[in-house]
């Protein structure tokens, strides 16, 4: 298992994730309607954050690399994912007027909270790729 193929999992469910929470969201304002807002959430959530594919692969580079604890570690990973997706959503809220779409907390809330539940959901790889990598630096 490689820090791309990892990266690109955890990215991957905290785009579904995301996507859950803007339908959750948009339900009390648009009712059945609300589901358009999942889809629309999942493609366009695909396609905006695609790049962070390659900034998750260098934290999780990190993460294996500190001399910590693997407990520390992780908690140091979701504390980087939090403030990597809040940095996120923040340049492209000065990019593209974001408050059309959707108010910038509520986004920024919400893939706080994506990131953070796929980073537990994805913990049991993502310490797999740290004992590897514990490994490979032994010999």
């Amino acid at each position: 298992m490689t820090t791309l193929s990892t990266a690109a999992i955890l990215w991957a469910k905290a785009v579904c994730l995301n996507a859950v929470i803007m339908f959750i969201a948009a339900i009390p304002s648009i009712n059945v309607f609300a589901i358009a807002v999942l889809f629309v959430a999942l493609l366009a959530g695909a396609v905006v954050t695609s790049p962070l594919i390659l900034v998750l692969d260098w934290l999780l580079k990190i993460f294996a690399r500190l001399p910590y604890h693997t407990t520390d570690k992780f908690t140091w990973l979701i504390f980087a994912l939090v403030g990597t997706a809040s940095a996120y959503y923040r340049g492209l809220a000065l990019l593209w007027p974001l408050s059309a779409v959707a108010p910038l907390s509520l986004l920024i809330t919400g893939a706080s909270i994506a990131v953070v539940i796929a980073a537990f959901w994805t913990k049991s790889s993502i310490i797999k790729l740290n004992s590897y990598h514990y490994e490979q630096h032994l010999v």
